[in-house]
């Protein structure tokens, strides 16, 4: 996140729970927006500047899409002024609004693969696949999305697929 501009301000945990999926042949993590299902999710928080970088960075709004969710701040980085980006942020429980990225339109599937409260290269025993390079990279990842997504226009999975 350094190489687009974002600065690590610490170590965070949704205060809902959430599916954290490890998706595809690249081992690829896919958070689903699915409140109450899944894990308390821990992750890294950043302060933004240009969010456009960032939603590039994740393949916003085809692939991802950013939303608004409620984490509750676990350890401030030490990094320096890491706690004045806070400012007046963090209320009164250490809880703070940030935008997060969703998978969209996830397959059924993914809500059947074992979810995992935090992401790291490995977990589960599912080592992370490099990105794809060279002229068929934007062929080989839509391919890739297209293992994980529904096509445009079916947003959510049907209520009787996770009954």
């Amino acid at each position: 996140m350094q190489q687009i501009g974002a600065k690590l301000l610490g170590t965070a945990k949704t205060v809902k729970p959430y599916p954290l999926v490890i998706a595809s042949e690249y081992n690829i993590p896919a958070l689903l927006d699915y409140p109450g299902m899944g894990h308390r999710v821990r992750g890294e928080l950043y302060a933004v500047r240009d969010s456009t970088r960032v939603d590039e960075f994740e393949g916003h709004p085809e692939q991802y899409r950013r939303a608004k969710i409620i984490v509750e701040l676990i350890e401030l980085a030490k990094t320096p002024g890491a706690e004045s980006e806070f400012g007046a942020g963090i209320g009164g429980s250490g809880s703070i609004e940030c935008d997060c990225y969703f998978l969209q339109r996830p397959r059924e599937h993914l809500l059947l693969l074992p979810t995992v409260p935090r992401y790291y290269d490995g977990v589960l025993g599912l080592p992370f696949m490099p990105r794809i390079i060279g002229p068929s990279a934007i062929n080989r990842r839509q391919e890739i999305m297209a293992q994980m997504q529904h096509p445009k226009g079916c947003d959510r999975v049907e209520e009787s697929a996770t009954s």
